[in-house]
């Protein structure tokens, strides 16, 4: 790497055209030799002076890569003798320049006159390097370099078998990896060949670049390296009187060396976005890729005059230049971002998504940076729309990420134009999609994901266009299927305009509880499901309904195969079972209807409501298979002895439905109600006699028996006391006074009087005790100066 920095180095600025070869040959010497060629200017007598003087260097900070005078020593690893062979001029084919070696002992002790001690003193005591040695031939091998155009070659005979691994190595990795070529302007193309047995494996890596735009101080550029991978090059000059005191700080805190201080003229930072695909996170350049710890904030590669670790393993984040750095490579995103948006610069949408997918550790540097160009990071116009939308750009606060996912009615270009969503451009797909969505929790707090409720909007919207077509079945089947798997939560479509009945009228979802009045409750038609033979619809799968509540329901359209069928195996689609398991359509089961009813009855409690659905709750009790608990769950209403329609579960069976208790009862009454007023309050809870209209269509036995499993009770009946299920510590229960305040005082008195007599004797004091059930009473237990006031409790 180092070598190639150098082989830039030697071709001019303005000249993209150089050519470098690296050459391994295992069949030269006993290891092997490396050859570096270049195109470049001819070793000068400035060069001469800085490769024979340890870290020293004739470039000034801003005219190179290198800037340490340690890039020639680094052949020190594979070397013990670099060789250079360099032309006298522009033009010449032959090595007539500098060509030089350096001492070793050997060499020494003839340059001193054989003198063996003294060249083993100033072997010990003088670094080789510093000890230039004039080459009088040029091999063969190197002459040949000079016939394809090249001005110097190094050479490198290998000391070891160790060093001929590492060479190796290193030319790997010149053709894997980050793209060496990518920042490098000068070189068009690098040439990398190994030669072993005869053998030549040869691959060339080409750098072509193209200005795009040019706009104050950014540059534009498309480049195409290596394989033919591309990149869009953003390159912006950073502000010199900026960027110098940058350069102060680092100085002054002892993070770089004064030499710094000597860089003139323009300081750049570069970002170069792959178009394609591209690496799974970008690599921090100066001009040449650092190692693999050196990842880049941004999904693209980054290159700047950092100061590196050495050997360019990493960057050194604490140094002021290179925070300043960062912080202008964040300012050339926004920048650029800014531009596109504003059509003075073009960029795919990928690219863009790239440019705002920051690491989370460093995206505070991007929100700065727009705020520097006058903008909120989560405001600003920066994220390219899909096609058809009504602008190209839009802000990350009201964007949205949609990912088509092969469906062919939620899809970006649909949602776009027929449900005004503002979603990211469909490119922006896979790995780029979900980096977008991270950073941009991080920038503005919100994820890109469209909640649910957003998208039961849109639904809406294509559930519109759809109705206003004419009606295709397979449409609205895939409408609901799609749907499915747009949503997590499906109770968020409740209340929803997106049903479709068998008019091809736009229905509404149902609501959570289906309390909405005057809202008809969806349901899925019996005949959709194979169920449309006579009778069917009141089995005990679906029972019709009572003639006045039929608006209440209307049935989705039947027409859609709503279930999938494989020979003797049916399944549910997708889409129905997410309107069943969100409780937007009910199954055409009892118990739903059942539950739709008593949802009417509560709503409107009317006499000729309460008649009819008594009627049929009675009419559909008849069948051996009735629906027993939901009809007792439904709290159907009785016609009491004064007209008022009560709940049957309050209502008392008055004399004329025979049995001894209702006659007791209702003797009962008519003794003892001047004297209590709880029981002459009973009356209004006798029902009707049986000979009443309302109860019609069926035997009294039949009657009685129904109303008797609705709740209605039969003699005076112990009732629940409420909010008196006990609770309290053992030692509350010790005087056998009750432990509650909801019973009157007559009747805990007689609770006192009779607990009193066999006291719990084995409760903890200080250990709650809970009832399993209220407290019962009689009505009227509670009278006084009556049989009823001071009693035992006893019914009748």
């Amino acid at each position: 790497m180092e070598l190639l920095q150098n082989a830039h180095d030697a071709h001019d600025s303005d000249d993209p055209g150089g050519r470098v070869l690296i050459r391994l040959d295992h069949d030269e010497g006993p290891h092997g030799a490396v050859y570096v060629a270049n195109t470049g200017r001819p070793v000068s007598g400035s060069n001469f002076d800085a490769m024979t003087d340890i870290a020293q260097s004739d470039k000034r900070p801003e005219e190179g890569i290198g800037n340490k005078g340690i890039g020639f020593k680094s052949v020190l690893q594979l070397t013990g003798a670099p060789q250079v062979y360099s032309v006298a001029g522009a033009g010449s084919r032959v090595f007539d320049g500098y060509r030089f070696t350096f001492a070793d002992e050997t060499s020494l002790k003839d340059l001193l006159g054989g003198d063996v001690t003294l060249a083993a003193e100033v072997a010990a005591d003088v670094f080789h390097l510093c000890l230039p040695v004039p080459l009088d031939g040029v091999p063969d091998a190197v002459n040949g370099f000079a016939a394809d155009g090249y001005v110097t070659v190094l050479r490198l005979p290998l000391k070891s078998e160790e060093a001929r691994v590492e060479a190796a190595e290193q030319l790997t990795a010149l053709s894997a990896g980050p793209p060496v070529l990518l920042f490098l302007r000068r070189i068009g193309s690098l040439t990398v060949e190994e030669r072993q047995d005869g053998e030549v494996a040869r691959r060339t890596l080409v750098r072509t670049e193209r200005v795009d735009a040019v706009l104050d101080r950014l540059t534009v550029s498309t480049v195409t390296v290596g394989d033919g991978d591309v990149f869009v090059l953003l390159d912006r000059q950073v502000a010199a009187d900026e960027f110098g005191d940058a350069i102060e700080r680092s100085v002054l805190g002892d993070h770089i060396s004064e030499g710094w201080r000597d860089w003139q003229g323009d300081a750049r930072v570069t970002l170069a976005i792959p178009v394609g695909d591209g690496p799974a996170e970008g690599r921090l350049y100066t001009h040449l890729p650092m190692g693999e710890q050196a990842v880049a904030p941004l999904p693209a590669h980054v290159n700047a005059p950092f100061f590196a670790k050495l050997a360019r393993v990493d960057l050194e984040k604490t140094v002021p230049l290179n925070d300043f750095l960062l912080d202008e490579l964040a300012v050339l995103g926004a920048e650029t971002l800014l531009a596109c948006s504003a059509g003075t610069v073009e960029l795919p949408p990928t690219l863009c998504a790239d440019l705002l997918s920051w690491d989370a550790s460093m995206s505070d540097r991007l929100t700065r940076a727009f705020e520097r160009l006058g903008h909120e990071v989560g405001t600003a116009p920066v994220v390219p729309l899909a096609p058809g939308s009504r602008r190209p750009w839009a802000s990350l606060a009201e964007t949205r990420l949609w990912d088509d996912k092969d469906r062919t009615l939620f899809t970006t270009d649909r949602l776009t134009r027929e449900a005004d969503s503002v979603l990211v451009h469909p490119s922006v797909t896979g790995h780029r999609a979900a980096r977008l969505e991270k950073a941009v929790v991080t920038l503005v707090g919100r994820s890109l994901r469209p909640s649910d409720e957003l998208v039961a909007t849109w639904a809406e919207s294509l559930a519109r266009r759809l109705a206003g077509a004419p009606f295709q079945a397979e449409d609205w089947a895939r409408f609901y299927d799609e749907l499915a798997g747009c949503v997590e939560r499906p109770r968020s479509l409740q209340g929803r305009r997106i049903l479709v009945d068998d008019e091809g009228k736009l229905r509404k979802c149902n609501t959570a509880d289906g309390r909405t009045p005057r809202r008809a409750t969806a349901f899925f038609s019996p005949r959709a499901d194979g169920e449309d033979q006579p009778g069917s619809a009141r089995t005990g799968r679906g029972p019709g309904l009572p003639r006045s509540l039929r608006h209440r329901v209307f049935f989705v359209s039947r027409n859609i195969p709503w279930k999938n069928r494989l020979g003797s195996v049916t399944t549910k689609q997708p889409g129905r079972r997410m309107l069943e398991d969100g409780g937007l359509v009910n199954e055409y089961r009892a118990d739903e209807l059942l539950a739709l009813v008593a949802r009417s009855l509560r709503d409107r409690p009317t006499p000729e409501l309460a008649a009819e659905v008594l009627t049929w709750a009675f009419r559909l009790s008849r069948s051996e298979t009735a629906p027993w608990r939901d009809i007792q769950d439904m709290e159907l209403l009785v016609l009491g002895a004064d007209g008022v329609w009560i709940p049957a579960s309050k209502a008392l069976f008055c004399a004329d439905w025979g049995g001894e208790r209702a006659k007791l009862l209702t003797e009962l009454i008519d003794r003892a109600q001047d004297v209590s007023e709880e029981i002459a309050e009973l009356r209004g809870r006798l029902t009707v006699p049986p000979e009443h209209a309302v109860f019609r269509g069926g035997s009294r036995d039949d009657w009685r028996d129904f109303l008797g499993r609705l709740g209605v009770g039969d003699g005076l009946c112990p009732e629940p006391v409420p909010r008196s299920t006990l609770r309290a510590d053992g030692r509350y229960f010790a005087d056998g006074t009750p432990p509650t305040t909801s019973l009157t005082p007559a009747t805990a008195k007689v609770w006192k009087r009779h607990v009193e007599r066999d006291l719990p004797t084995d409760l903890r004091p200080n250990t709650e005790y809970v009832g399993g059930t209220p407290l019962y009473r009689l009505p009227g237990q509670a009278g006084t100066g009556t049989p009823w006031g001071g009693g035992t409790g006893k019914g009748s």
